[in-house]
């Protein structure tokens, strides 16, 4: 009984002899995350809050609509470029994909016509 006592006492320091992943290890070092896993003193995230209106013209099999996205910069760091991926571009004439599409199924893609950047400091300031 005694020995599992002293075993038992000892798991904590057992458990940490096995190798740590490279990132894991840099996130201790950053202190975004704690030895138990929990978060950091420096972790943040970022987030997105999204505002969709759509229309569906089906006359003209045409979808318009408008969207706004404010992004949250939580981090420490400026954010040096904007990413727009358009996804519904996979009918646009000249996309590539991993199936053929009929030449009737073939559009112009997504287009827009306005695109505005605001800034703000912080998630707090919204």
């Amino acid at each position: 009984m005694l020995l599992l006592i002293a075993l038992m006492q000892n798991a904590p320091v057992l458990a940490q002899d096995k190798p740590l992943p490279a990132e894991l290890k840099e996130a201790y070092r950053n202190a975004t995350r704690s030895v138990d896993g929990r978060p950091g003193p420096f972790y943040w995230q970022n987030r997105s809050r999204y505002s969709i209106e759509a229309e569906l013209l089906a006359e003209e099999s045409v979808i318009r609509g408008s969207e706004s996205v404010i992004y949250f910069n939580n981090s420490p760091d400026t954010l040096k470029q904007l990413v727009v991926r358009l996804y519904a571009n996979l009918y646009k004439e000249g996309t590539a994909r991993d199936w053929p599409i009929g030449k009737t199924d073939l559009t112009d893609g997504m287009q827009y016509s306005k695109l505005k950047v605001h800034r703000f400091a912080r998630d707090e300031d919204m």
